[in-house]
C-alpha cells in the first residue's frame, strides 16, 4: 500500500534538536478504514517521537522532532529508525516499513567540507556501484567519503552511505573541494588494500602503549584495548593477555600502562595491541580489530 517515502532531516541551531519531515505516497483506493501510524526509535530501541494515527490518503505529510538528538558522522555512525505501519480499525498491522535515518549538518565553506561544524579530512573514492562488496571495501580501505557522478541515482546510495559511515559528495561539491585542497579521487580498482588505520596511531613499548586519536569525532572509549604478549621462541607461546579501557577524546593522545606484572623470563617477545570493536557495524563485527600496533622487544633481565 505504501508506494514511496520521502524523508528530509535537519538539525536546529542548538545542535540538540532534530527535525524530520516525511511525505508518504500510498495506494488508497481500497484504504477506507485504514490508518497510518508512525514513530521513531533510537539505536537502543527506545521510542523518540510518535504521531497520531491519520487516515490513509494518496499523499500524507507530517513532521516529527527528536530532543537531545544523537548526531551522525562517519566515525560514530548513529542511526534512528522511522517505523511506518498501516493498520485497520481494530489496530491490526497490515503493513510495516522501517527506514534508517540520521541527523547531521554538512556544508562547504571556502573549499572545506564541514560536518556538524567541524572540518573533515576527506579520503574519497569514486562511487562506481551500489553493492555490499563496494561499501565494505570502502570502509576496509579506510575511505570515509564517496563522490557520486551526476548520473547516479542517489536515493538508495545515500542510505547505504549513512549505514556504512561514508560522507556522500556530489560531483560539483567535489570539484570545489579538490580545487581548493588539492585532493585526489581514488577509484576502486586503484584503492590500496587494508593498511594501518589513519585515524589511530598505536606506539607499543614494553610497559604500555601510546595511543594517538586522530579522529574528529570518535573517542577511543568506543573500543576495547587488547594487549597480547607472545614469546618469539617456541612457536609464539602466549604469556600475557589483558583488556583495557581508556577515555581518549578526538585529537588527543594518552599513554596506557599494561595492568600485568613484568615478564619473568629473558628473551625476545612480540607485543601486539589492538583496538577491538565493542558493537557490530555494517562493515565489521563486534570483536573485530579496528586498529593495531606491534613491537618486538628484547627482555634482557628476567625478574
Amino acid at each position: 500500500m505504501i508506494e514511496e517515502i520521502r524523508i528530509k532531516t535537519s538539525v536546529e541551531d542548538d545542535m540538540l534538536t532534530g527535525n524530520l519531515e516525511v511525505t508518504v505516497l500510498a495506494e488508497h483506493e481500497s484504504a477506507q478504514g485504514r490508518f497510518l501510524w508512525a514513530y521513531t526509535a533510537d539505536r537502543e530501541g527506545a521510542e523518540a517521537d510518535r504521531i497520531f494515527p491519520v487516515p490513509v490518503e494518496r499523499q500524507i505529510q507530517f513532521c516529527m522532532q527528536i530532543r537531545d538528538v544523537r548526531l551522525w558522522n562517519a566515525e560514530t555512525v548513529y542511526l534512528y529508525d522511522l517505523i511506518l505501519e498501516i493498520r485497520d480499525k481494530e489496530n491490526n498491522v497490515l503493513e510495516r516499513t522501517a527506514k534508517k535515518i540520521a541527523f547531521y549538518r554538512s556544508r562547504l565553506e571556502n573549499g572545506a567540507y564541514l560536518v556538524n561544524g567541524k572540518e573533515i579530512l576527506l579520503r574519497p573514492v569514486l562511487l562506481r556501484e551500489d553493492s555490499e562488496a563496494f561499501w565494505k571495501a570502502c570502509k576496509l580501505s579506510f575511505c570515509n567519503a564517496v563522490v557520486a557522478p551526476d548520473t547516479c541515482g542517489c536515493g538508495r546510495c545515500k542510505e547505504h552511505c549513512l549505514e556504512y559511515g561514508l560522507y556522500m559528495l556530489t560531483w560539483e561539491e567535489w570539484k570545489q573541494i579538490s580545487e581548493c585542497r588539492g585532493l585526489k579521487l581514488c577509484v576502486m580498482e586503484n584503492m590500496p588494500g587494508p593498511e594501518k588505520n589513519p585515524d589511530f596511531e598505536l606506539n607499543v613499548v614494553q610497559q604500555g602503549v601510546l595511543i594517538e586519536n586522530k579522529c574528529i569525532f570518535q573517542n577511543v572509549s568506543d573500543y576495547t584495548i587488547e594487549c597480547i604478549v607472545c614469546k618469539e621462541e617456541n612457536g609464539g607461546r602466549q604469556v600475557r593477555i589483558c583488556s583495557m579501557e581508556a577515555d581518549i577524546p578526538p585529537g588527543s593522545s594518552r599513554y596506557i600502562e599494561y595492568p600485568f606484572e613484568p615478564l619473568e623470563e629473558a628473551g625476545k617477545y612480540i607485543y601486539r595491541v589492538r583496538l577491538i570493536r565493542k558493537r557490530d557495524t555494517a562493515w565489521g563485527s563486534q570483536g573485530d580489530s579496528a586498529a593495531e600496533g606491534e613491537a618486538v622487544i628484547m627482555n634482557f633481565f628476567g625478574i
